[in-house]
């Protein structure tokens, strides 16, 4: 593996993750990041059109006749349970908005035992982007990959 040079290395700017935050307006996350050579705060949309979502056990058809509000997509997973040691199908449910998982009385987690439905969204969110706070990211093409540290 070659060394990066200085002026390779310089080619991008470095910033800081330092967190995530839902726009409601938007109806998108955004990204707040440090950029290093300014000091300066920028944000950053998400581009990806990542969605809020939940597991529950009733089956497709059933979450589909309940005519849930806010449910914009419903498709069936197979999830490891480590409790039981098997396999079990689950139904995902993804919502237009934070609040249509939970959050208000009529929400999905107030109607159904649902999983995944009190994490809050934007650290739902830095997980499923495989984003990690407060380390070094640069922009390629609008994605946000990790600065490699030198190995030297």
């Amino acid at each position: 593996m070659g060394q990066t040079s200085l002026d390779e290395h310089l080619k991008f700017k470095s910033y800081f993750l330092l967190g995530c935050v839902y726009d409601g307006k938007e109806a998108k996350a955004y990204l707040k990041l440090l950029d290093m050579e300014d000091n300066k705060v920028e944000i950053l949309y998400d581009e990806s059109g990542h969605k809020p979502y939940c597991y529950v056990l009733e089956s497709l058809e059933e979450v589909e006749n309940l005519k849930l509000p806010g449910v914009v997509k419903v498709e069936v997973e197979k999830k490891h349970d480590l409790f039981r040691d098997r396999e079990i199908k689950l139904t995902k449910i993804y919502a237009s908005d934070p609040l249509a998982i939970g959050g208000t009385s009529n929400s999905i987690r107030e109607r159904l035992r649902a999983w995944e439905a009190d994490i809050p969204y934007h650290l739902c969110y830095l997980y499923d982007m495989k984003l990690i706070p407060s380390i070094p990211y640069r922009l390629d093409g609008g994605k946000l990959l990790p600065v490699e540290p030198d190995r030297d």
